[in-house]
């Protein structure tokens, strides 16, 4: 695998990406929870979505939240 050369500032921008990623799968999870709680149907294309997908985004989207703070609290150290 290529290795990615650092330049200046290479933390500073993966830090930030980092945050945006947390946000977003942040937003998806409240989202998730929020069709649950009130009881919605997904509806995409005319298709119905079961409920268990709701549950399995919701539990990749704390798993990604939770891997982006650790790195991002690595990155912090150096």
């Amino acid at each position: 695998m290529k290795e990615i050369k650092k330049f200046k500032g290479f933390n500073k921008h993966l830090r930030y990406f980092l945050a945006i990623i947390k946000t977003l799968f942040a937003l998806s999870g409240i989202a998730h929870i929020c069709i649950l709680v009130k009881g919605f149907e997904l509806n995409i294309g005319g298709m119905f979505l079961p409920t268990y997908v709701s549950y399995l985004v919701i539990f990749i989207s704390i798993m990604m939240v939770i891997m982006a703070y650790y790195y991002m609290k690595a990155l912090k150290e150096k």
